[in-house]
């Protein structure tokens, strides 16, 4: 949540956060936290740092542009329940699609972004989506991109008829835990997350670029670092045949997990997540704004503090002109050595 007062009233605290005030506490959908001291004033509008302090929300400051951005509340993990919370996202042309409008559907959602070659899969999840939408299955796929306009040419290319949407404020990397693309997440159609996300590769289309022939090229050093985040890969056939057995056999499909495997698989959420998450929301907002060279301390500081979250990184590389210096002080490929490269993908858990 951004905000440039830290006092709000209620209705805005349910727009912008989601959160309001109930007689039981604190509630964010069906889930509630009682409060332990009021967090209104006497005028009646909400207290946002005794808000955030209670339920262990970070709160982080731009003093020079008058802002403050709330971080998630403490949490073990980003996905606490397996139960799907409301979530609007807009297509490319800034029309609303609820993710609930697909309830009595299973829904593959896909994570990407212009700065990633997965955009060059976009046509393979139109052919899922062609080959499975008879049989009750939709695919949603979400762009990753700050800037709308860099991921609208792939998705054009696409030529997609699945809902195709943009998520320019990272809703679903805070509400979800993607921290890099293409990650992928099922929902039954109750509504009900049955995989949490994780790594969503796609075969090679006929006539495909070579992928393998173009890292080849690269540098020896880079090269070693490749392989080594790419180690993780494994066949990328069988995550697409997981979704077919799942539209074909449902809840009894082996690839269905049950709500606490769901919460235990999603991401851990550490106090310095949460907080990187703050930062990152400055950092988008300041760039949309056009202060581009005041974002880059808050890109930073998002990465610093969460540093497996490489999708933060990617987008801030690909936001930050040369002019205003690098984000990092090393490279793409120098500072995932130094994280980890297993860190960059997930080892495939189907």
């Amino acid at each position: 949540m951004l905000t440039d007062r830290l006092d709000v009233s209620l209705d805005e605290l349910r727009e912008h956060s989601g959160w309001e005030l109930k007689p039981e506490g604190a509630c964010l959908g069906d889930v509630c936290i009682p409060l332990r001291a009021p967090v209104t004033r006497d005028d009646g509008r909400v207290d946002l740092e005794a808000f955030a302090g209670q339920l262990g929300m970070p709160v982080v400051a731009d003093p020079a542009h008058g802002l403050w951005a709330l971080g998630p509340a403490a949490a073990d993990h980003v996905i606490d329940q397996a139960t799907m919370p409301e979530l609007t996202l807009s297509d490319f042309e800034g029309r609303p699609y609820d993710l609930s409008d697909s309830r009595g559907r299973k829904v593959v959602m896909v994570a990407w972004a212009s700065w990633c070659g997965c955009a060059r899969d976009l046509p393979s999840w139109q052919a899922l989506y062609e080959e499975l939408a008879p049989h009750g299955l939709d695919v949603v796929t979400v762009a990753l991109d700050t800037n709308v306009d860099a991921a609208r040419p792939a998705a054009e290319a696409a030529q997609q008829t699945h809902p195709s949407l943009v998520d320019p404020a990272h809703r679903v990397v805070e509400r979800f835990g993607i921290t890099n693309v293409p990650l992928g997440m099922w929902i039954d159609e109750k509504g009900v997350i049955v995989r949490p996300p994780e790594s969503a590769p796609v075969p090679p289309r006929a006539g495909e670029p070579d992928r393998a022939a173009m890292v080849s090229q690269l540098p020896e050093d880079q090269l070693r670092i490749v392989a080594a985040m790419t180690a993780n890969a494994g066949d990328p056939t069988r995550y697409t045949d997981a979704v077919r057995d799942w539209v074909a056999k449902g809840e009894e499909s082996e690839f269905v997990l049950s709500e606490e495997e769901v919460v235990a698989r999603s991401r851990p959420l550490p106090p310095e997540a949460a907080t990187a998450a703050a930062h990152y929301e400055l950092g988008q907002h300041l760039h949309r704004s056009g202060h581009g060279q005041d974002a880059v301390a808050h890109f930073a500081a998002a990465h610093d503090l969460d540093p497996t979250n490489w999708s933060y990184q990617r987008q801030a590389r690909a936001l930050v002109h040369p002019a205003w210096g690098a984000v990092y002080e090393r490279d793409l490929f120098t500072e995932v050595g130094r994280v980890g490269p297993a860190t960059w993908r997930p080892a495939p858990t189907i």
